[in-house]
């Protein structure tokens, strides 16, 4: 079970750096809803695939997790924005 956290963090870690260099690139900047919900689906489609899940098997099984989760994560990461402020690449 260690590893799996260790991959997720490992993603994130990865996933984020890669985002806010294609962030950086934008014309528009900011981190509307929009982008946000690509941002988390994005993420957790990438995550699915590394955990090497069907993903209709996993989104069966773990449906409210993953609702929950990803509200939770674009919900945090917009307050966070909006408590600490965007960060040069937005």
């Amino acid at each position: 079970m260690l590893g799996v956290h260790a991959l997720a963090l490992a993603w994130n870690y990865v996933f984020n750096a890669l985002f806010e260099r294609w962030e950086s690139r934008q014309a528009i900047k900011g981190r509307s809803f929009v982008r946000r919900f690509v941002h988390g689906t994005v993420f957790e489609d990438g995550l699915t695939f590394l955990l090497e899940t069907a993903f209709l098997a996993a989104f069966i099984a773990n449906l409210g997790l993953l609702v929950f989760f990803f509200v939770y994560a674009v919900g945090y990461t917009w307050a966070f924005d909006k408590v600490f402020g965007l960060p040069q690449s937005a």
